[in-house]
């Protein structure tokens, strides 16, 4: 029989019979640390605070359990480490030196202290991947949900954020919180956001396995694990998740769905997948702007051609009228403007102040926008709107004002009224002169003697 009793008290703690002893070796556990971790049950003291003396002697855990026999059973209270443990004991950490951390828990140590950037021991091995050390400081009844005092992150959102798939899985093992958010600003990110959103696929899986909430929203946001993937063009990610049954369409609190913003970020892949997976290719946000709005705004061409391809709305109005092509035209973007215009964008649209993608055009001086749009038909004398119902000034009127010829000649050839007057009756030629922008004034005096010699031309004798 192999007794334990208290060093202090000789109260007996545990009595092994020899039957007990044989299970124990059986299961390879006929040593001291063995007998260490079936006290540390008994007792609430992990092994790292036990020490088993026979007589005099201090056993090591590895010294073979005999019968009969009765150990002594010390029980060692946790001893503060100086500057230079700590700092030897982080570097273990950082590299997994599984001999160095069970040396620094055998002190003993606590294993819930922080080091002095405020990252706690195993904060500190998951960061790092440290997968030995980890399960050291387990062992050594780690707070498995403390957070940094810096940061405020807890291990698995650092094995989360580092993509340690393994420690990941070891975390939770352990009871660590799959769901438990990790405040950051005014959002709370979960381990599954953070693994999202940094593209680390296998940590992902191992928390969806654990029954991660997939659609967990962070706090004031909105932002689900799909969306953190789709705006990091985390396309590998973002398919696991929407495999496991994220909804491609749930929107931040603004009405941004992961098709908006992945369309935004010009995160191309990622829009296919999402609209491989049905996604609402016209969901439009509080802001009232779609995918296809953005992506215009943006120039972002293979998001465009993407979005068209599967019949976004092309004449699909914001709440101020702006169309997809007002806003290619507004931000000057030469290929979105081609792109739209060949699949059919109205050049005629005005929004709601009677701005065409034209006057658009005209107002930014981009005479290459301007011929493009004229030459896919925009009415050059198409007016704004400015007050009431009543047209106030033509893409003409602009285009003198601002002194520039080369859109004035476009439209011209665009066959624009020379004579149209704005409310207060003033004609380009009135305007070009008011300037003195000469050769706007020269461009108009020709176009205008054009007709006149066509008159006077007389047909063959």
């Amino acid at each position: 029989m192999l007794r334990v009793v208290m060093m202090t008290s000789g109260e007996e703690v545990l009595s092994l019979s020899e039957t007990s002893l044989e299970d124990l070796a059986k299961a390879g556990k006929d040593h001291a640390r063995g007998l260490k971790e079936h006290l540390a049950l008994l007792t609430g003291h992990t092994r790292f605070r036990q020490r088993l003396l026979r007589g005099d002697d201090i056993l090591s855990d590895s010294t073979k359990l005999d019968s009969p026999s009765v150990l002594h059973l010390v029980l060692l209270s946790f001893c503060p480490p100086d500057d230079s443990h700590l700092l030897e004991f982080a570097a273990a950490l950082a590299v997994d030196n599984a001999n160095v951390v069970e040396a620094f828990l055998q002190i003993p140590c606590d294993p819930n202290l922080s080091l002095n950037v405020g990252i706690t021991f195993l904060s500190m091995a998951s960061q790092h991947g440290s997968l030995n050390a980890a399960k050291l400081l387990l062992e050594a009844r780690a707070d498995i949900s403390k957070p940094d005092s810096h940061a405020g992150r807890m291990p698995l959102h650092w094995a989360c954020a580092r993509g340690h798939a393994e420690l990941v899985r070891c975390l939770l093992e352990s009871r660590a919180d799959a769901s438990r958010a990790w405040s950051h600003g005014e959002m709370r990110l979960t381990p599954l956001h953070l693994a999202s959103a940094t593209g680390h696929t296998e940590a992902s899986q191992v928390l969806i396995d654990a029954d991660a909430a997939i659609d967990s929203a962070a706090h004031s946001t909105g932002v689900t694990p799909l969306w953190s993937a789709c705006v990091a063009g985390q396309v590998a990610t973002a398919r696991l998740l929407i495999e496991a049954g994220a909804d491609v369409n749930k929107s931040t609190l603004d009405g941004t769905t992961p098709l908006i913003v992945a369309s935004k970020e010009n995160q191309v892949e990622v829009v296919r997948l999402l609209i491989r997976f049905k996604a609402d290719k016209d969901h439009v946000a509080a802001s009232g702007l779609s995918a296809l709005h953005v992506a215009s705004t943006l120039g972002h061409v293979d998001v465009l051609h993407s979005l068209l391809t599967i019949g976004a709305d092309i004449e699909a109005a914001s709440p101020m009228g702006a169309r997809p092509l007002h806003m290619a035209c507004v931000a000057g973007h030469m290929e979105a403007v081609r792109l739209l215009i060949r699949q059919r964008a109205n050049p005629h649209h005005a929004d709601r102040q009677g701005v065409t993608p034209l006057m658009t055009a005209c107002c930014t001086g981009r005479a290459d926008l301007a011929q493009l749009l004229v030459q896919a038909g925009a009415d050059s004398n198409h007016g704004t709107m400015v007050q009431g119902n009543r047209t106030d000034i033509f893409p003409l009127h602009v285009a003198c004002y601002n002194g520039d010829a080369e859109i004035a000649q476009v439209l011209v050839n665009g066959r624009a009224d020379l004579t149209a007057s704005t409310s207060q009756g003033l004609t380009p030629m009135d305007i070009a002169r008011a300037h003195e922008h000469h050769n706007v004034t020269e461009l108009l005096e020709a176009a205008q003697e054009r007709p006149r010699r066509r008159r006077r031309v007389k047909g063959p004798p």
